[in-house]
């Protein structure tokens, strides 16, 4: 399905790309963010829940 002339890229040339995109950067550490308030918000609930207990 190469029909420019390209050469085949692996996955893993792919996301090297994507690692040094200032854009994916960003979106990368909002979602790391993100997962860290989930999991903060998460741990907060179980401590009231214990404390309540």
């Amino acid at each position: 399905m190469r029909d420019r002339g390209e050469p085949e890229r692996d996955w893993a040339d792919a996301a090297d790309d994507l690692r040094d995109d200032p854009e994916y950067q960003r979106i990368a550490a909002e979602d790391l963010a993100n997962d860290y308030k989930v999991q903060d918000d998460r741990l907060e609930r179980a401590l009231e829940r214990a404390n309540e207990a």
